[in-house]
Parts: C-alpha cells; sequence; structure tokens
C-alpha cells in the first residue's frame, strides 16, 4: 500500500478541509443511536470505528478491540496523563508497533496494534489524519491513531473511508457514545459536507 508519511516534515500538516460555523447545523443532524459499550458486544470488532478518549476506553475495557481507535487524550474525566496511561494500558504498552518515517509498509506482528501519530488541529481534517484512516482500514491489525490536535471531525473521515457496514462510534459529551451504522446514504451525506469543507488551497492544486 503506498502511503504517503503521516507526520511530514513540514511545519504545519496539510489541512485538506476545514470546519465553517455555517456547517456545524448540517454536522450535528448526523446522529445516532446513543449507547452503552455492552450492546457492541455482539459486533464483529472489525467492523468498529471508535472516535475518542472515554470511547476508546470503555470499549477496551470491555473486551471489544475495535478496528480503528482515534485519540487525542484530552477529556473532560481523565486528565491527560490519565487517559493516555489508560488506553495504553489497556492496549498494552508492548503490544504496539508505531508506524515512523520510511516504514510505512513495515510488516506488523499479527498480535500487535498497529500506532499512527497525527497532527489535526481543531475543527479541521489534515491530510495525515485522512491517510492515517485509510492506512487503518487497509490493515488486518487494530490500530490506535493518536491525535496532536484535536479528534473533533474524525469521524466524518471515518463514515467517508469506511465500507458499508462499518459502525462508527463517537462521544458526547455528557451524553454517552453515539453509534452510526455506514450506509450508502450516509456516505453520500459526509462527502457533501467534505466537499463545502474543503480549504481553497487544496482545491487550487
Amino acid at each position: 500500500m503506498k502511503m504517503v508519511d503521516m507526520r511530514s516534515a513540514s511545519d504545519e500538516p496539510l489541512i485538506r478541509w476545514k470546519m465553517p460555523d455555517s456547517l456545524r447545523g448540517r454536522f450535528g443532524r448526523i446522529v445516532g443511536k446513543i449507547v452503552e459499550a455492552e450492546e457492541l458486544k455482539d459486533i464483529d470488532p472489525k467492523e468498529i470505528a471508535c472516535v475518542g478518549d472515554v470511547c476508546t476506553i470503555s470499549l477496551l475495557e470491555n473486551g471489544i478491540k475495535p478496528k480503528i481507535c482515534i485519540v487525542d487524550y484530552a477529556t473532560k474525566r481523565f486528565s491527560l496523563e490519565e487517559a493516555r496511561a489508560k488506553i495504553l494500558g489497556l492496549i498494552g504498552h508492548d503490544r504496539i508497533f508505531w508506524l515512523v518515517k520510511d516504514e510505512l509498509n513495515a510488516t506488523v506482528p499479527a498480535d500487535f496494534w498497529l500506532g499512527i501519530r497525527v497532527r489535526n488541529p481543531q475543527s479541521t481534517i489534515t491530510q495525515e489524519l485522512w491517510d492515517a484512516v485509510a492506512h487503518g482500514y487497509g490493515v488486518e491489525n487494530p490500530t490506535l491513531i493518536v491525535v496532536e490536535g484535536e479528534e473533533d471531525l474524525a469521524a466524518l473521515v471515518c463514515i467517508a473511508l469506511g465500507k458499508t457496514g462499518t459502525k462508527v462510534i463517537y462521544g458526547i459529551p455528557d451524553v454517552g457514545m453515539q453509534l452510526l451504522h455506514v450506509t450508502e446514504e450516509l456516505k453520500r451525506n459526509v462527502n457533501s459536507v467534505l466537499k463545502e469543507m474543503e480549504v481553497q488551497k487544496w482545491k487550487s492544486k
């Protein structure tokens, strides 16, 4: 699989999409079902993409190993260090194969998680995040994507790149975990939002 380096050598990551205030209402209408982790145990974990630290912790504590977990270690419930320690502890610090420059096509041991670090500022989707999700969907291993910045729009990426039938789970503060079933209609809606979010510098290339 040919991929670009998720963490490029440039000082700033390439931003492909940025959420304007005018679109936030449409994003907010993409709603699913509020669920508890126990309700997800009968779902094939390879069909699950999980966005958010608390969601990731909840699923891992219930023995669910999602295909993709996207975290930034920033939560209302835990400090940054507590969230990091919980997530890495549940996975196993020594069970993560971290991708580094020039090793994007490396063979990951079957019983390891794939680890990818990316940069993604608030209310944006960078090329690094997009490529990391694509890479995670394309390998057999479960994948942990650690975001430097915020993962607030990562669910859109998981929907846009996920196959029909993928379950995307993300946290809503003070509400709980929301479950979305990826359908062709949902993918069309998300791609329509992404098209309006594209930044001009990307369009001009």
